[in-house]
């Protein structure tokens, strides 16, 4: 009777066990994380190996970031935004978080919106650098000739969607075979040659690269922007392509002007 009652014993405390260690506790500990901090983008973004319990900035390391580079430079085309923009999208503006969004994959942030209509919303965060490499670099891991080329490209975190994507933003007096103005004084391009053109003195004025974006489903934007998570600013290359990211978000929230 003593070996049954402690076999019996051991099966009940392996149950519970299994219970509080399994795996649905964490996914119902996620959700309820979701509902309280992270409400305005649990549904947004698709889940991309972008830890939330880690530091939101990432400083990656130079061979890590030249395997980012090449493989977010490998082809695709850049998202393009539907012509003409809604009345009330955000496209070719500045999409700000308040202090109320607490996801740490997206507060403080700046987004630059490529698109916003009717099928979702797409954007680049642009105050979130993981780190630089020399041009020279940069262009030997693409097969290219670095010839004389000078000077970093600072790579920066542009959100938790398909972060192997890559995104260069740039001000349009260069154009590339798949470049494209989203609105006034920005284009956004996918394709290597950008970073030749640089090297040779030939490329944009001013040009920043993004490792990833963000994306929200129909209409979900609209209603996050209602519900207090963001708000929208006039776009400039200052905000977009400073170097000093840390004080973009400052600078941003004290234009807050525009309400959707």
């Amino acid at each position: 009777m003593r070996s049954t009652r402690t076999k019996r014993r051991w099966r009940r405390t392996g149950r519970r066990r299994t219970t509080r260690s399994g795996a649905r506790r964490p996914t119902r500990w996620t959700a309820r994380r979701s509902r309280r901090g992270a409400r305005p983008c649990s549904r947004a973004i698709r889940s991309t190996g972008w830890d939330p319990r880690s530091s939101p900035v990432t400083w990656l390391s130079p061979a890590a970031l030249l395997i980012l580079l090449a493989a977010a430079t490998g082809g695709g085309q850049p998202a393009r935004p539907a012509e003409p923009f809604p009345a009330r999208s955000t496209a070719g503006q500045l999409l700000v978080a308040t202090e109320d969004l607490r996801d740490p994959r997206f507060a403080r942030t700046v987004v630059y919106m490529l698109r916003h209509d009717a099928a979702g919303a797409l954007g680049l965060i642009v105050n979130r650098p993981v780190g630089a490499l020399p041009l020279a670099r940069v262009l030997e891991s693409l097969g290219r000739e670095p010839g004389g080329a000078s000077g970093d490209i600072r790579v920066y975190y542009g959100g938790p969607v398909e972060p192997g994507r890559g995104f260069v933003l740039h001000t349009p007096e260069w154009t590339g075979g798949d470049s494209r103005v989203v609105h006034g004084g920005v284009a956004v391009t996918s394709d290597p040659a950008i970073f030749e053109a640089i090297a040779r003195g030939t490329g944009p004025r001013r040009a920043m690269f993004a490792a990833g974006y963000a994306g929200w489903a129909p209409g979900q934007l609209e209603g996050e922007i209602q519900g207090g998570s963001w708000f929208v600013v006039t776009a400039d290359e200052a905000l977009i392509f400073d170097d000093d990211a840390a004080s973009k978000w400052e600078r941003a929230t004290e234009r807050r002007t525009i309400a959707l």
